[in-house]
């Protein structure tokens, strides 16, 4: 058949023809495209993710630990953990063998995993190792636990589980529970003690979906071994640490002492620290801001809410102009009662059938004439006429603030008027949104728009409830107040450096001075002790502390231009000392210092008796520095009377100079009684020292050359279950 010519055929027909003529063209081009996709699946990307798991990242007595050994501590610290701390809480006492030692090192948030490996070779260089048989009990104990905690929760379902702050419920429920947990744990240990269900274990440990298994139980099993050697090594370095008799009964004395302090306050001078304020620059606040960020400007749960408010005074005052005479009597013949005299009137008692005329005279013995309770009755009917016409229009208010869909409706949710758009319409209405605030700084924060309502809203964050605002208005301490919108910042969130650079400011000065003060206050302390000055003399020359007046990038050094220093002698400013304080009483190591209340008003002011005290203990407090000062005055040694410490206290605002002036050491008699709990805590206190000298030994010695172990690589963990756990890294043999 001829060949048909190009031109007379359909364009199907002329695009498939094109295809069959260069279709080794088309080929090498999908292959040129898709080859980089190949290359990154299979051998190829097997090797590239194989070679960075055996990078090493540390060595361990020669031996090099790799990424993958990294993760492979990670994941089976991740996997058994939880499970321990688990068992641990079904009856909450101490988990089996060497787990039940406190302040385990790998039970820490910060467990340095490298750290894992230099411990179980630690262990196999001591012998120490966990045998089957161990094992094997540790692994019935911990399941036997979790059984009886599986129990108890079966037990309690159905029962309500009661309110965060509803404490006596909550004791009483999880006391029940903690019954049942106990009562299932003694079945199971009855007998020989041994009862175990290994299929309950599998699928407690690998879960009961197969498909994506938590990790094999035999490697659960390994990683637990490895844990409990771990555990043993601690155990073993822990009871090398010795404790002697002597040394208790010096504990007991140096705890359970008393102390009698005296001190010189020595204020930040507000000029001072407003000068230095104004010369420090955005970069040093941002630095300072950076460094102090989790600890110094931490707020804690804090929040933020948009408000309406319907001024209670606006209210009051146009109800002022309209009430009449009328208003007033019907007020009072509706609430007559709450002026009666306070008499019983002997026609009183009885059934008895009164004229109109004896009516009349009876209920003027009974209530108090309007003429002589009209001001009362005034005030009582502005208050009603006030609150009424406020909630009839936050009624009015509510639909058009929170309107709601109508019934059977699919379309979103209409959209309520803004708190702005109200104020045109009611110009004497105030609306405002806050800045975060804590639950001590609301009422402050919030100012018209605070309510207790928001009280509640600071139980529900710390509580981890959602926090929404009503669809109503609530009363506020100035009249009604709506809220539109609520902002939560959890605990742990720390405020944006533009919402607080004041504060930082202000931080940053304060503590600048501060430690100015304190170092011209230990020149003086020590010329104190040492005999050059008396408290005294002190207290009437006080210090001179040098300060920077002008921005500088040392003391003494003022930047005059980018790149160049000028010497200038920093600003010396005299700081005035405080009379000299004493303690009321002797004082124990943590006892809170109480000074007598600084009294304002004038009716405070008649409880001081003639000298200037006050009359009773309750007319205390605590005093701002009480923990700085308290224990400035126990680091002075005991034979050190009338020798001075130091103590700055930075919320106070102040340094403090402190004097031993005498002490007593406790009753010897007493020392039986506390003697074993002294010597748990001094034994406690020696064992996490030693272990913690031993550990840094044990670290140089592996790494020699270097005193600590570099950073460790954040481990690139997956999803639990998505492919089975490898298998851990081989362990040496015992």
């Amino acid at each position: 058949m001829a060949r048909k010519d190009p031109k007379d055929k359909n364009p199907w027909e002329r695009m498939m023809l094109w295809v069959e003529e260069n279709q080794k063209v088309i080929w090498v081009l999908l292959l040129l495209l898709l080859a980089p996709t190949f290359a990154m699946t299979g051998p190829f990307y097997s090797a590239f993710t194989r070679s960075a798991e055996r990078e090493v990242v540390d060595k361990v007595y020669g031996r090099g630990i790799t990424r993958a050994d990294v993760q492979r501590a990670d994941m089976n610290l991740s996997h058994v953990r939880p499970v321990l701390f688990e068992a641990m809480q079904a009856d909450f006492s101490p988990l089996p063998g060497a787990l039940a030692g406190t302040g385990l090192s790998w039970a820490q948030s910060d467990f340095r995993l490298s750290d894992y490996y230099l411990y179980l070779e630690k262990a196999r260089q001591l012998g120490i190792r966990v045998s089957d048989a161990e094992l094997a009990d540790v692994v019935r104990e911990i399941w036997q636990r979790l059984e009886a905690d599986r129990y108890a929760d079966q037990g309690m379902q159905g029962k309500p589980r009661p309110g965060p702050n509803d404490f006596s419920a909550q004791s009483k429920y999880f006391t029940e529970r903690l019954e049942l947990a106990r009562k299932r744990l003694d079945e199971l240990r009855a007998g020989d003690g041994k009862a175990f269900d290994a299929k309950a274990w599998m699928d407690l440990v690998e879960g009961t979906d197969k498909a994506r298994r938590r990790m094999r139980v035999q490697d659960f099993e390994e990683a637990l071994r490895d844990l409990c050697t771990i555990a043993k090594l601690e155990a073993h370095v822990r009871g090398s640490a010795k404790v002697k008799p002597q040394e208790v009964f010096e504990r007991f004395q140096k705890e359970r002492q008393t102390r009698k302090l005296s001190w010189l306050e020595l204020k930040v001078p507000e000029e001072a620290q407003k000068k230095v304020a104004a010369a420090l620059s955005r970069d040093e606040l941002k630095a300072h801001y950076e460094a102090q960020r989790l600890t110094a400007f931490k707020k804690g749960t804090n929040l933020r809410a948009t408000w309406l408010l319907l001024p209670k005074e606006h209210f009051e005052a146009e109800a002022a102009k309209s009430i009449t005479d009328e208003d007033l009597a019907k007020y009072y013949k509706e609430n007559r009662n709450d002026y009666r005299r306070a008499v019983l009137l002997p026609e009183e008692g009885g059934f008895n059938v009164y004229t109109a005329e004896e009516k009349a005279e009876l209920e003027k013995k009974l209530y108090l004439p309007l003429e002589e309770v009209k001001e009362k009755v005034r005030e009582k009917t502005l208050e009603t006429k006030t609150r009424t016409e406020m909630q009839n229009l936050a009624r009015s208010l509510v639909p058009r603030l929170f309107p709601t869909k109508p019934a059977g409706s699919t379309g979103p949710e209409p959209q309520g008027a803004s708190f702005e758009d109200i104020v045109k319409e009611h110009p004497f209405l105030r609306t405002g949104t806050s800045p975060f605030a804590t639950k001590e700084e609301a009422k402050a924060g919030l100012g018209d728009g605070y309510s207790s309502h928001v009280d509640g809203w600071f139980r529900a964050a710390e509580a981890k409830r959602p926090v929404t605002p009503p669809r109503y208005a609530v009363e506020g301490e100035k009249g009604q107040v709506f809220y539109s919108k609520v902002d939560v910042r959890s605990a742990d969130a720390v405020p944006l450096f533009e919402e607080i650079e004041g504060e930082v400011r202000d931080h940053l000065a304060r503590t600048r001075v501060l430690e100015a003060i304190e170092k011209a206050a230990r020149e003086a302390s020590k010329s104190v002790n040492e005999g050059e000055l008396d408290m005294a003399a002190l207290e009437a020359a006080g210090v001179e502390a040098e300060i920077l007046g002008e921005k500088a990038e040392a003391p003494g050094e003022m930047v005059k231009a980018p790149g160049e220093k000028v010497k200038a002698p920093g600003e010396t400013v005299k700081v005035a000392a405080s009379p000299l304080e004493t303690a009321r009483g002797f004082l124990g190591k943590r006892e809170a210092l109480r000074v007598p209340r600084k009294l304002a008003e004038k009716e405070d002011e008649k409880k001081k008796d003639a000298a200037g005290e006050l009359d009773e203990e309750d007319d205390l407090e605590v005093h701002p520095a009480s923990g700085a000062i308290v224990e400035a005055g126990f680091t002075v040694a005991d034979a050190d009377l009338k020798k001075t410490a130091v103590a700055a206290d930075l919320k106070a605002g102040a340094v403090y100079v402190v004097r031993l002036d005498d002490l007593r050491l406790p009753d010897p008699a007493k020392f039986k009684d506390s003697e074993d709990s002294t010597e748990r805590q001094l034994r406690a206190e020696r064992e996490r020292d030693h272990f913690t000298a031993w550990r840094n030994e044990v670290r140089r010695e592996a790494s020699p050359g270097a005193s600590e172990l570099p950073p460790e690589p954040e481990p690139e963990s997956e999803p639990l279950g998505e492919k089975p756990a490898e298998k851990p890294a081989e362990k040496p043999a015992a």
